[in-house]
């Protein structure tokens, strides 16, 4: 069924396991929908992907921390957030970025709106098992 498989409408996960020096490790490349909830479902969807060594990456479309909100953006409700930390208990997935660089902030786009600039996207997870 995989490398590449549709989990749900509109969001992709691309599947790869790689064999290095002997160990087998399973890449992950996501794009999670814009949506909360159907973000929510995806990120519930993704647990049956993970093994004991396993590496996600991509544009995951939720901010999990709120000092990782941009200035003029808004840390608001949303449910996918507990998906995500879920996922990350459950497979014992760790935040790369934030665990090497635990008190910085930075950002992988930045857009000027109504003259305000808007900092989004912070440096997405990398999760490693």
């Amino acid at each position: 069924m995989w490398p590449g498989t549709n989990i749900a409408d509109g969001t992709r996960v691309l599947v790869v396991d790689v064999v290095c020096d002997g160990q087998r490790i399973r890449l992950m490349s996501i794009h999670a929908p814009n949506e909360d909830s159907a973000r929510r479902d995806f990120f519930v969807s993704l647990g049956k992907w993970c093994t004991h060594a396993t590496i996600i990456m991509g544009d995951w479309n939720v901010v999990v921390e709120k000092r990782d909100a941009g200035v003029h953006n808004t840390y608001g409700n949303d449910v996918s957030r507990k998906a995500v930390l879920n996922l990350m208990s459950a497979g014992k997935l760790v935040d790369v970025w934030r665990t090497l660089h635990p008190n910085m902030t930075a950002f992988s786009r930045r857009q000027i709106i109504l003259g305000k600039m808007k900092q989004g996207c912070p440096l997405s997870p990398l999760l490693y098992a």
